[in-house]
């Protein structure tokens, strides 16, 4: 079938991205920033048929941060790694971070459910690059615990410290080290899980301004201040303390 390469198909492949299609959102300008310290990236409310073309844009949106920040340290992290190296630009991706993120900074952790799930040309690069492994046993029955007692090479008297165990049992594996360990969820962490974790807001004290940290000298020392580096502005107060609105 030859592909009809004419200006019908081409709208019919993308009027969806039109300011009228059901794709608009995306044809307006971005205000994500990757110059910050912490990016989480959640395309899990796409619909299926861009899951693949945006996740491939992110990818190498972050892979451009890499090369332009030769000093900034950075950690990836890939959660339900098994969707993410379905698609092979994205595990080529993941591949790249692992064999020569080092040399750019970059440490990489991808989390997978099951190690059956792993391409096999995934995971031996995955195992040969890794500096160590965390293998979590909740859940876990004899059949699975095979897998990854042969995937890993764990010893057999360690089997116990992952098969059946609860919550948070588990192993960390350090080249031929093999450590149990019990993760657990502190109470702040659980807090932000669940969407609890509100930082109270704060108020000025009588007769004062609770200005942004990072520019409380340059207040002091030129006496002005814009509005955006003071919490809460409040007109009425500014006046009161003898500060004017300028239109800049």
């Amino acid at each position: 079938k030859l592909l009809q390469m004419s200006a019908e198909s081409i709208y019919n492949n993308t009027q969806q991205l039109d300011l009228s299609g059901a794709y608009s959102y995306l044809n307006t300008s971005t205000t994500a920033d990757f110059s910050k310290d912490y990016i989480v990236i959640d395309l899990s409310g796409l619909k299926s048929d861009l899951q693949d073309a945006m996740s491939v844009l992110m990818t190498g949106m972050v892979a451009v941060r890499f090369r332009t920040d030769a000093e900034k340290k950075t950690l990836l992290v890939i959660d339900e790694g098994v969707a993410f190296v379905r698609n092979q630009e994205r595990m080529d991706f993941v591949a790249d971070a692992s064999m020569m993120g080092r040399s750019l900074r970059v440490a990489e952790m991808i989390c997978f459910t099951h190690v059956a799930e792993i391409p096999e040309k995934l995971s031996s690069m995955l195992l040969t690059n890794s500096m160590c492994s965390i293998i979590l046993g909740h859940g876990m029955g004899s059949a699975d615990a095979e897998r990854v007692q042969r995937f890993f090479k764990i010893p057999g008297e360690y089997m116990a410290d992952i098969v059946n165990r609860p919550i948070g049992d588990g192993v960390l594996m350090v080249g031929n080290q093999v450590i149990p360990m019990h993760f657990t969820v502190t109470d702040q962490e659980m807090s932000v899980l669940k969407g609890t974790n509100n930082t109270p807001e704060k108020h000025a004290p009588d007769g004062g301004l609770m200005l942004h940290n990072s520019v409380s000298d340059l207040v002091v020392e030129n006496g002005f201040a814009l509005d955006e580096w003071i919490e809460n502005p409040d007109p009425g107060m500014m006046e009161h303390l003898g500060y004017e609105p300028h239109l800049v």
